[in-house]
């Protein structure tokens, strides 16, 4: 609970924040999903497949997929500028 404004800072950034929580005690941080705090609740199980791992690797897959779009974007952009110049490319 003391990481809530750092989670709530991260989220206003652009960014997505997970509430752990220990096995039993999720009620603790279901209302920082309801007021919109936090972006996902998960266990605090670490291992590979569990629900926090899914989480954390579809967060990366969506951030990899964000950045390849903008970096298509921009070589659009840029070779819609070079040829208003004429440059060829």
């Amino acid at each position: 609970m003391t990481d809530v404004p750092c989670m709530k800072l991260v989220k206003v950034n652009g960014g997505c924040s997970i509430a752990v929580y220990q096995q039993g005690e999720r009620q603790n941080v279901e209302e920082l999903l309801k007021h919109k705090r936090v972006d996902f609740l998960a266990s605090a199980d670490y291992s590979e497949n569990s629900e926090l791992d899914k989480i954390v690797k579809d967060v990366i897959c969506k951030i990899a997929m964000v950045e390849s779009l903008i970096r298509i974007s921009k070589k659009q952009m840029e070779e819609i500028e070079n040829n208003d110049r004429g440059v060829i490319m």
